[in-house]
Formats: C-alpha cells, structure tokens, sequence
C-alpha cells in the first residue's frame, strides 16, 4: 500500500508468470455421489479410501486381485466415468462434509456416517463441487454410436426397472458410449471394455449382443 513502492519486483512468481487462478468447478451429478456414499456402506468401514475408489471407479488393482469377489458388488463401476484419482478427490470432499469419516491408525478405514446415511437416504441433500478432470473427459465418447447408445440405454432401463435399482447399478453411459464405439462381436471383447467385470459379463453379456445386433 505505500505509495512510492514499485509495483512489480520482477523477481516472484507473481510478476513473472501473473496471478494463478483456480480452475472453476462443476457440480457433481449426485448419482455419482449418492454411488460412493454406497459403495462406502457396502463395505462398512472396512476399506481404504484408495481401494474404495478404484472399485467405485471399476479398475483393477492389487486388493481387487486377491479379493476377486468385490468385482460382483453393486459398488463396482458404479463411478465408471471416473478414474480413481477423480473418484478418490470425490471420496475426499465427502468426508470434509462428514459424509464419510476415516478411521485412525496406520491403515484409515473408510466409514459412512450419520450424515452421509441421511444423504444416501434421500433425507438431506448436499452440493459437492470439484475441479474438473483434466485428464479425462467425464462426458460420452464422441465416436459412440448415437442409435447403438439410445439402445443400450433403453436397455438398461428396462433392466433397472424389472430389479427395482437405478441405471447406474447396471452399467454407467461410460460403459454404455464405450459399447456403442466399439460394438464388441463377442463376450471376450466385451470384457475388455472399462466398468464390465466378469459378473456383469456373465449376467448382461449376451443380452448386450442382443442390442447390439439387433435382427
């Protein structure tokens, strides 16, 4: 504030490079937020924030190798989208809007609480915010088939419907706009593509070949 003080020092990485701005954020679908706070209830405390998010992300890792079972749980892909670095930032501003709380110790667990039960319940509502994704877009491929995609979103719905469970339970439109890209020939393709794990496989795959060659 002194008048005489010179206004730039040409020696900090404020003169030098200008102000640094904070990306802006967009607001989180939240059926994806709703997606974590359950994939945190399934396991009850008894999973780390980095394991927890790459099976809400759907990726493979070490702790879903050796516990091959996770990949049968609603909570699987449910956060398809997403990579598990975004996933986990999810996770993160969750538990500091005490959504979700870690435990203490060398190996923090991670545990709904009392809010985020209210959330998942439909009994309160939140608006989480994070920056965009740099790295990778959140929205549909763009060389997805639009009538192969409208299919398999029909699809999905009438599947959701008859289980008594939202969309994203069944598949993610990441894994939807993946399908309508690529249009696998064969279950062994199929598999390959991100959010569809060997039980979704076996419990979706041929009816998806269905879709995607229709007669």
């Amino acid at each position: 504030g002194e008048p005489a003080a010179e206004r730039t020092c040409h020696s900090c990485d404020n003169c030098e490079r200008g102000p640094v701005t904070r990306s802006a954020t967009v607001r989180v679908d939240p059926a994806l937020t709703r997606a974590a706070l359950a994939g945190a209830a399934r396991f009850a405390g008894r999973i780390g924030l980095v394991n927890l998010a790459s099976i809400l992300a759907g990726k493979e890792n070490r702790f879903v190798r050796d516990q091959p079972w996770v990949v049968g749980v609603p909570a699987y892909g449910s956060v398809s989208e997403w990579s598990p670095a975004r996933t986990r930032r999810l996770l993160e501003e969750l538990i500091a809007l005490g959504c979700l709380a870690q435990s203490s110790g060398q190996y923090p667990m991670v545990e709904l609480t009392s809010r985020g039960r209210a959330v998942l319940g439909g009994a309160e509502t939140i608006d989480v915010e994070l920056e965009p994704d740099s790295g990778r877009s959140a929205g549909a491929r763009q060389d997805a088939d639009p009538a192969v995609f409208e299919r398999l979103r029909a699809w999905r719905a009438e599947v959701a419907r008859r289980q008594g469970v939202p969309a994203y339970i069944i598949f993610h439109d990441r894994t939807l706009a993946e399908l309508a890209a690529q249009k696998p020939s064969d279950l062994a393709a199929m598999e390959a593509l991100p959010g569809i794990g060997r039980t979704k496989l076996d419990r979706y795959g041929l009816a998806i070949l269905e879709v995607l060659t229709p007669k």
